[in-house]
């Protein structure tokens, strides 16, 4: 199993080198490619929050206390979030996020989760990003993997690429934060998934381009793939590589 996990693992690390590397010579001419650092200024971001985000700084069971009311703005707003020294992967800051997402009743909830950003200098036409989604951990919100610590495939995915990618990794809607979790839900996952990348996107030093892969294993795999099918509608501006 292990050996399966980490042929996956190189498996996305090589899609997303293709997905991201520009063309050359008449290849680039025969596709229209162009040199991804002519629109530098325009590809790579820290995206400007939009409400004023919380640097939290107190005990870890406090982080999960949903502000109330909650803060208005779009799915995807960085809320708050926590350096995790102690999770930090070779070569890249580890944060808690908490954002703002949506329910499958179309209701602004929060979401709670966990995403690195390489300490490296960014490269001109901004990071990739990886969004991952965890398999069955259990329904209470001690399960919520960004709590309750461990490894598991996102952890995976985040040593990775520790140094080269901004990787989020959600809880899911009702994991470590108020309400049920909607297991095998699959719009609920698809959004918790991208919204926990769009929030990453924020965090300081992130300087994200466009293109982003998914990777999720067991409901992971169910989450990945729902994901895939709202990203179009979920993160218009985002380019989509790969699915695994």
């Amino acid at each position: 199993m292990r050996a399966r996990r980490t042929a996956s693992t190189l498996l996305i690390a090589l899609v997303l080198a293709a997905g991201c590397s520009s063309s050359s010579g008449s290849d680039a001419a025969d596709d229209g490619a162009t040199d991804p650092g002519a629109d530098a200024a325009d590809t790579t971001t820290t995206t400007e929050p939009t409400i004023e985000v919380d640097v939290y700084e107190g005990d870890d069971d406090g982080f999960y206390e949903v502000p109330d009311p909650l803060p208005e703005g779009p799915h995807g707003t960085l809320i708050r979030y926590q350096r995790v020294p102690d999770a930090d992967p070779e070569g890249a800051s580890a944060y808690r996020i908490m954002y703002l997402s949506e329910s499958v009743l179309d209701e602004p909830i929060a979401v709670t989760g966990i995403a690195t950003v390489p300490t490296a200098e960014a490269p001109a036409e901004g990071r990739t990003m990886m969004t991952t989604a965890h398999g069955t951990t259990g329904i209470a919100d001690e399960c919520a993997p960004s709590k309750k610590g461990g490894a598991n495939e996102g952890t995976l995915v985040r040593r990775a690429f520790a140094d080269t990618a901004v990787v989020a990794s959600t809880d899911y809607e009702g994991l470590g934060t108020p309400g049920r979790h909607p297991y095998l839900v699959g719009e609920s996952e698809g959004r918790s998934v991208i919204d926990a990348l769009l929030a990453a996107r924020e965090l300081p030093d992130a300087e994200t381009g466009t293109r982003f892969g998914i990777a999720g294993y067991s409901q992971g795999g169910h989450g990945a793939l729902w994901a895939a099918e709202v990203s179009a509608e979920w993160a218009p501006d985002l380019e989509l590589v790969g699915t695994f």
